[in-house]
C-alpha cells in the first residue's frame, strides 16, 4: 500500500470490524490462501473486488461469499525517513 503511505516496516492501526464501506481499506482474509492482505474493498453484486494503491499489483476479483473481512484501517505508524526529491536524482556537474 505505497500508494498512501504505507511502507515495509511500517505498522497499521486497524479497528477490527466485518463492515466496511465500499473504498475503505481493510484487512482481508484471502480465499484459499493462508494469508491476509490490506487492500481497498468495493461490491458490485455477489462479488467483491480488492484494489491495490501499488499499480504494479492487478486487482483481485472474489465472490463475497469467500471474501473475510477482518478490520478496517485506521492509520499507519512509520518510522521517520528521509524524502527524496526528484532533484536529487538529477546527474551533477562537477
Amino acid at each position: 500500500m505505497i500508494g498512501i503511505g504505507v511502507m515495509p516496516g511500517d505498522y497499521v492501526l486497524v479497528r477490527p470490524t466485518q463492515e466496511v464501506l465500499d473504498g475503505e481499506v481493510a484487512v482481508v482474509l484471502i480465499p484459499g490462501e493462508q494469508a491476509a492482505t490490506l487492500k481497498r474493498l468495493y461490491r458490485f453484486g455477489d462479488e467483491v473486488t480488492l484494489l491495490s494503491e501499488n499499480p504494479l499489483f492487478s486487482r483481485m476479483v472474489y465472490l463475497a461469499e469467500d471474501v473475510q473481512v477482518q478490520g478496517r484501517m485506521l492509520g499507519v505508524i512509520g518510522l521517520p525517513r528521509p524524502r527524496v526529491s526528484r532533484l536529487s536524482e538529477l546527474p551533477r556537474h562537477e
